[in-house]
């Protein structure tokens, strides 16, 4: 693992970890039986947050796996224009890129996923480089899913909890040591899994030691049922994340940190697609936490063990914001480059 001294240079603010597809999106606001057009887009959740924190303003580098075709090269090539860290995506000789069919929503988009390479994903010497190097790894829950990726995704959250634990014991001797902070996106699909209810356990073992965990409404319903709202995120602390950040659609978001529970309102606007509203929010919280990070050190001496509640109701309330610009466009990426200045 690198020195913590030298980390100011090389350290990268955001590692995303699990998958890169194609999204194949509908340019009906209709489901995908009657859909008849679909408008290409590089797509996978923490691909979307990694190319939107970038869009903010801050570095990020990917770990997924794409298929050595026309897909993969599309995707590849979108990331480095971007301006991505690309030395962690694996090129699977024979594979093909995972495509996902999604069907442009105002509410809950439909999807169907075609997948292969994203599913073998493996822990490999250069995504440990890029974990020694990350202030935020953020972890997918649609890769746990796959048997090379799961294991891919487990092994590297276990190297990442070790080089915490070095963290905690060089911070004793020098307290400008950071802890790396740990983010989890908790979705859950059953139509992913050949087995569900061994889907469910794995992502609920996967929750321990998670700093912030940011399910959906809908994730919670497909985990455990229709049961009350705030039993879910108690479950999901429970399970071992320290902070909960429920989002609920036009109903806004629901915060919830052991005693603390807050209940923060939409941003009410006109939305032409829902399909990136996630990740966005995903990202403008990420890049608030890291910019509020450096510019008046609120969280430089410990990182998420020393987080006010306050500054990450603050976060998300700019991710909400730019979540609320997303879903005025179409597909899951928006400009974020027009409402950077808001996070300097």
């Amino acid at each position: 693992m690198i020195d913590q001294k030298i980390d100011e240079f090389l350290q990268i603010p955001l590692v995303a970890v699990g998958e890169t597809v194609i999204d194949m999106v509908s340019e009906e606001v209709e489901s995908l039986q009657k859909a008849t057009t679909f408008n290409k887009y590089v797509g996978g959740s923490p691909t979307n947050i990694a190319i939107n924190l970038r869009s903010l303003g801050l570095r990020s580098a990917v770990i997924s796996r794409l298929g050595e075709d026309g897909f993969g090269r599309f995707a590849y090539e979108f990331l480095r224009a971007k301006g991505v860290e690309i030395s962690g995506i694996q090129i699977g000789e024979d594979q093909r890129t995972s495509v996902v069919l999604v069907g442009r929503s105002q509410s809950t988009p439909e999807a169907v996923h075609y997948r292969e390479a994203d599913k073998y994903l493996t822990f490999t010497e250069d995504a440990r480089l890029l974990l020694d190097r990350a202030r935020i790894v953020h972890f997918s829950g649609f890769a746990l899913s796959g048997d090379s990726s799961r294991r891919a995704l487990q092994e590297m959250k276990a190297y990442v909890l070790k080089k915490k634990e070095l963290e905690k014991i060089r911070k004793k001797g020098d307290e400008t040591v950071r802890e790396t902070i740990i983010t989890f996106d908790p979705c859950f699909d059953q139509s992913l899994w050949e087995d569900p209810d061994t889907g469910r356990q794995i992502l609920q073992d996967f929750i321990t030691g998670v700093d912030i965990i940011k399910p959906s409404k809908d994730d919670l319903i497909r985990l455990w049922g229709d049961i009350e709202l705030l039993e879910g995120v108690c479950r999901y602390q429970k399970l071992g994340a320290r902070h909960v950040v429920l989002t609920m659609g036009s109903s806004g978001v629901l915060y919830y940190a052991g005693e603390e529970l807050e209940h923060l309102a939409p941003n009410l606007v006109s939305a032409n697609d829902t399909t990136g509203a996630g990740d966005s929010l995903w990202a403008g919280m990420l890049a608030w936490i890291l910019y509020r990070e450096r510019q008046d050190n609120q969280i430089s001496h410990g990182g998420m063990d020393v987080l006010p509640g306050e500054l990450l109701i603050e976060a998300i309330k700019k991710g909400m914001e730019t979540a609320a610009f997303t879903v005025q466009y179409s597909g899951a990426i928006a400009p974020l480059e027009r409402i950077s200045d808001k996070f300097l």
